[in-house]
């Protein structure tokens, strides 16, 4: 198949013209490929008709560049081949482009320069006819550059020296910053615009290719209509897809090794798989386009989290101070919404949502992949997925769309009531609950339930199963409001996610108690995992639910060097995790005061008052940080 946009690339070369092409597209679909692997490797072949030579493009990003002689600079170098003498030919070439350049900027004499290019210039392999100037990423010139200079400049190239020019730009980006009628008369006057058109398919295909190993490549391609669909609806934006995949690469990897002896993630790795690769390329385009950062943290874990978290505690959790690199594009004003983002990838296609914390995390550069959290999110998506292969799930499963619409009437009604009976029976996690309220309700209510009867129905036969029930931190993201009957879907919502946080709460209960019982017995080992940065249990703030006291008085019962190592510990901790040492002030501010009670004390050894003063020091150096 013909790739039109080369097709119109080379109608302009074969073409007496006197003006020059405006390439236009979107960030990211694929301009800067198409020129570098297509375009340029074609037209160093193509022949020109008016020299008998083949065309010579130079390719140059005007990516930050401030003015004309930043831009003349980049041209002369640009066609400076690479031998060892001199030749007037070269002086020829650059002569009336230099003259171009510095009469168009005002600049006189370019004799008293012309020694000096002398010494530089290599011997040219073309006529100066020949040259195709591409001048990409237009649009990412700084605004000291002037459009109207540079357009002026390009043309003169043209229209006096026979020069080709391709621009390469978003032009929409360029247009905002001028009149509109202006801006059209800029264009009509010097240039001819034409539209890139982006053959998604083929874009991917050569991206997957350029992946480089074997494994990933087949992964990627067994899920190449995820990829499109959701690439498709970014605007076919390959930058964004790029990155996608680059992550993914290493969480792929990671997830083989770890998961390598286990049959069960061998089992369902592929719907697995699936899920992660949809979630890292979702939240890779939401970050390089400005909708999550390091600054909006919290508010993107409270809407992504199921709404469990505590919006202040959430507030103090994420520093805002830590930032990885900044896509160019990204604007303080662009904000995250759950609605928008399940909108985007999830509602309306048969792509499952499953948060994980720790890709979260890692794609968005807040933090290094944390392969323990990983392991830890990873095994319970595996225990969900099996759950799922239950007789009672399958049973669902035929309600989905589009299975639904292979049921007659009686048997829709039929398997209505056995999904509501399992209800009853407690056999459904919480957001199946949701949906068999959803299942009984449509198509006009088929068994006749009273909405809200059937919601107490529902929480109730759900309160007393709690006990098997497990916490679902995908919950909020995952059960949408039902139009038809939007205020008792709301109510069962709301029921749903306060079940859900108390199951959680009680879990929580049971880590401390865990914790504290680790912190009893293996006091050592415990002061090493605290300040890990891999450590499933200790990844988040718990300290201020420990009493200040009882832990010092344990500590000091035991290895009087532990006091020291606990505070070292606890710097690791805040310097080296995301953890905001500011959720667990209580604890280090009673801790502190314990120090400075048992240093007071006449019968301390020189050698434990020498480590209750340094491990002071240490604590004062923590909450001075936390105070700042």
């Amino acid at each position: 198949m013909k790739n039109q946009n080369l097709e119109v690339l080379k109608d302009y070369l074969n073409s007496k013209t006197s003006y020059f092409l405006i390439l236009s597209g979107n960030y990211g679909i694929g301009k800067t490929h198409f020129l570098k692997k297509i375009a340029i490797p074609e037209i160093s072949k193509a022949y020109n008709p008016i020299s008998g030579n083949n065309f010579k493009p130079i390719h140059i990003s005007l990516f930050g560049v401030k003015s004309l002689e930043n831009l003349q600079a980049q041209i002369i170098l640009s066609i400076l081949p690479i031998k060892k003498r001199a030749s007037e030919n070269t002086l020829a070439v650059l002569k009336p482009m230099s003259r171009i350049g510095l009469s168009y900027l005002g600049v006189k004499g370019f004799d008293a320069i012309e020694s000096g290019l002398r010494g530089l210039l290599t011997k040219v392999t073309a006529p100066y006819k020949d040259l195709v100037l591409i001048l990409d990423d237009v649009d990412r010139k700084q605004d000291e550059l002037d459009i109207k200079e540079l357009f002026g400049f390009v043309n003169n190239l043209v229209e006096n020296e026979g020069v080709k020019a391709i621009l390469v730009a978003e032009e929409s980006t360029l247009a905002s910053n001028e009149n509109e009628l202006e801006w059209s008369k800029i264009i009509e006057k010097t240039s001819v615009r034409i539209r890139f058109k982006s053959n998604t398919s083929l874009a991917i295909e050569n991206l997957v290719h350029q992946l480089g190993d074997e494994t990933y490549q087949v992964f990627i391609r067994s899920n190449i209509e995820a990829v499109k669909k959701i690439c498709e609806g970014n605007g076919s934006n390959l930058r964004n897809l790029q990155y996608a995949l680059d992550k993914c690469n290493n969480v792929f990897y990671n997830l083989l090794e770890i998961f390598k002896s286990d049959k069960e993630f061998e089992r369902l790795k592929e719907k697995l798989l699936e899920r992660i690769l949809v979630f890292i390329y979702a939240i890779s385009i939401e970050y390089r386009e400005g909708r999550i950062s390091s600054h909006n943290m919290a508010e993107v874990m409270q809407e992504m989290s199921s709404s469990y978290f505590d919006h202040n505690l959430l507030m103090d959790m994420f520093d805002s101070n830590i930032s990885g690199p900044v896509e160019e594009k990204q604007t303080a004003n662009k904000t995250f919404s759950k609605e928008a983002f399940m909108g985007s990838y999830y509602k309306d296609t048969e792509f499952v949502y499953d948060f994980n914390e720790a890709i979260l995390f890692y794609v968005v550069n807040y933090d290094v992949l944390n392969l323990s959290k990983l392991e830890a999110e990873v095994s319970k998506a595996l225990f969900e997925l099996g759950e799922l292969n239950k007789p009672e799930y399958k049973l669902m499963e035929q309600l989905y769309y589009p299975n639904v619409w292979s049921l007659s009437d009686k048997e829709y009604v039929e398997k209505t009531k056995q999904i509501l009976d399992n209800c009853r029976d407690g056999k459904y996690d919480l957001k199946h609950v949701y949906y068999t309220f959803n299942f009984v309700l449509r198509f006009d209510n088929p068994l006749n339930w009273p909405p809200d009867e059937l919601r107490k129905e529902l929480i109730s036969s759900t309160n007393k199963s709690i006990n098997h029930q497990s916490f679902d931190r995908n919950l909020g993201m995952n059960i949408f409001d039902i139009q038809d009957y939007l205020e008792e879907s709301r109510s069962l919502q709301q029921d749903l996610l306060e079940i859900n946080k108390s199951i959680k709460d009680a879990k929580d209960s049971k880590v401390l108690d865990t914790l504290w019982s680790y912190f009893i017995d293996n006091t050592t080992a415990f002061i090493e995992e605290l300040e890990s940065r891999n450590s499933s249990n200790f990844d988040r703030p718990f300290l201020n639910n420990f009493a200040p006291k009882e832990s010092f008085e344990h500590i000091r019962k035991g290895k009087q060097e532990n006091i020291l190592a606990f505070c070292e510990a606890l710097m690791e901790r805040y310097t080296h995790t995301h953890i905001n040492k500011g959720l667990e002030l209580k604890f280090l501010t009673g801790f502190k005061m314990m120090l400075e009670s048992s240093l007071e004390k006449d019968d301390n050894g020189i050698m434990l008052k020498s480590i209750l003063a340094e491990s002071l020091k240490k604590i004062n150096a923590i909450l001075g940080q936390a105070e700042a």
